[in-house]
């Protein structure tokens, strides 16, 4: 069964937004006469702040009780997340940003290598033919 339409262009809107904010990282990263630690605090106040908007105009104030209470799973994507954080922009800082990026670049397909171990959700031909 698939999504309903407003469900998957909010994904893909979703998707070409991340995109364009981690494609700025470098840039923002080098560019600030700041240390690692000042840049991921601002990052992270700031990533808090529009996940907190983005659940109330999505769910309503109810769902701000997710970020109080995430579980088991929200706290090992939150665990991950804060690791992935703490690498990245101190690895911009110290290397060069192409070397990063080449990395980067990889994340895509670890995720559909974790997808299909953990989820069984296999990629389509048109995924892979992209990919």
């Amino acid at each position: 069964m698939g999504r309903p339409r407003s469900d998957r262009g909010l994904g893909i809107a979703l998707v070409i937004a991340a995109a364009v904010a981690w494609s700025t990282a470098p840039f923002f990263t080098r560019l600030l006469p700041f240390d690692p630690w000042t840049i991921l605090f601002w990052r992270g106040l700031f990533a808090g702040s529009l996940i907190s908007v983005f659940l109330v105009v999505m769910q309503g104030r109810a769902a701000l009780w997710q970020l109080v209470v995430p579980g088991k799973g929200g706290l090992l994507v939150a665990s991950l997340s804060a690791v992935g954080m703490v690498s990245f922009i101190p690895a911009l800082q110290m290397t060069k940003v192409m070397n990063v990026a080449v990395l980067i670049a990889t994340q895509p397909f670890v995720a559909a290598a974790l997808a299909w171990l953990w989820l069984g959700e296999a990629a389509t031909w048109r995924t892979l033919t992209a990919s």
